[in-house]
């Protein structure tokens, strides 16, 4: 006789069957999580980046733009119309057509410059065009009342354009044959020249208060990277700082080169004031990362990354930091520990 177990079967297949309904149910609830985090994820980084796009647009001027299109477009036609065997058009007007768009598009691209570094551009234009046509005239009357070919011609109007372009290196170069032995006063003829240069590049005015705090940071930013070098920051609208201004009633004279100084000042403590306050002399912990990215590779002077940099005769906190930044930080890190450095050199700039 035999024993029918269906009765007792029945109750464990329903027990497999809500354990199996409860399992499947939590994996489709933690898919249904998992997708709404990973979208939402996705949609606040895209949320972030369209945020960015549009204050990069805001704040690119779109006049240069344009010119760099529209010059572009006709650039690409005059070269066209030159390569193809094309006749509608004398050679010498095409030749004529493409230098004018290729001054348009060096106007267009030193626009952008010009607005990426906060500088002014038409003195120092201006300036340019001005000697560079004095120059050209002179030669062309002395080539025009003596006989000789049209090469000739060009060639002078190039050498004559060419001499008030390279100036200053022509005038560095005299300067290394003629003071060979005094090479303190090579360098000081070149800052000068360098100061000079820079003066047409020097915004008129600057209001701190005019510009929205991106702007203002990117302005911080790069004078953080001319912390170095003050022919280029004497060019930085930084300089009109009212702190700087401030500043500037104590010392007796008014140059670029002392407001430079001044503003180097300014830049230094607000480094400074980024230290921990602990006794150690240099840390590798997440507090010391925005005084690390700034101290070092611009007070300092370290250049972790660059193969033909010489680091002898370093201070051991200095030599602790190059092997650090060497060993444990990547290069594209440390450029993002300094622009995050920078928003806070810019918030404490506003406070003093």
């Amino acid at each position: 006789m035999s024993i029918s177990t269906k009765p007792v079967s029945e109750p464990a297949d329903e027990s497999r069957r809500a354990i199996a309904g409860v399992t499947s149910g939590l994996i489709g609830l933690g898919q249904e999580v998992t997708w709404r985090a990973r979208h939402f994820g996705i949609w606040q980084s895209l949320t972030v980046r369209i945020t960015e796009f549009q204050r990069q647009k805001e704040a690119t001027p779109k006049r240069p733009i344009r010119l760099l299109i529209v010059a572009g477009i006709f650039f690409g036609l005059s070269v066209a119309a030159l390569l193809l065997p094309l006749n509608f058009l004398p050679r010498t007007v095409m030749l004529l057509s493409i230098g004018f768009d290729v001054f348009l598009l060096g106007l267009g691209i030193a626009r952008l410059d010009a607005f990426d570094e906060g500088e002014a551009l038409w003195r120092d234009l201006l300036r340019s065009f001005i000697g560079a046509a004095l120059v050209s005239a002179v030669f062309g009357v002395l080539m025009g009342l003596a006989a000789g070919s049209d090469v000739l011609l060009y060639l002078a109007l190039a050498t004559a354009i060419s001499t008030q372009t390279f100036s200053d290196a022509l005038q560095a170069l005299i300067d290394k044959l003629a003071f060979a032995r005094q090479p303190q006063l090579q360098l000081a003829r070149e800052e000068l020249r360098e100061v000079s240069a820079a003066l047409p590049r020097m915004p008129a005015l600057f209001d701190p208060n005019a510009i929205d705090e991106a702007e203002f940071v990117k302005l911080t930013r790069r004078a953080l990277g001319h912390f170095g070098d003050l022919t280029k920051l004497t060019t930085s609208p930084l300089t009109h700082l009212p702190v700087v201004q401030k500043r500037l009633n104590d010392v007796a004279e008014d140059t670029p080169l002392v407001r430079a100084n001044l503003l180097k000042g300014v830049l230094s403590e607000c480094i400074v004031h980024l230290k921990p306050d602990t006794p150690n002399g240099f840390g590798t912990s997440d507090e010391w990362r925005h005084y690390n990215a700034l101290y070092f590779p611009y007070v300092v002077g370290l250049k972790p990354y660059s193969v033909r940099a010489e680091h002898d005769s370093l201070p051991a906190e200095a030599k602790a930091a190059l092997e650090w930044f060497r060993s444990a930080v990547p290069e594209r890190t440390l450029h993002n520990w300094q622009n995050a450095a920078a928003k806070l050199v810019a918030q404490q700039i506003k406070t003093i």
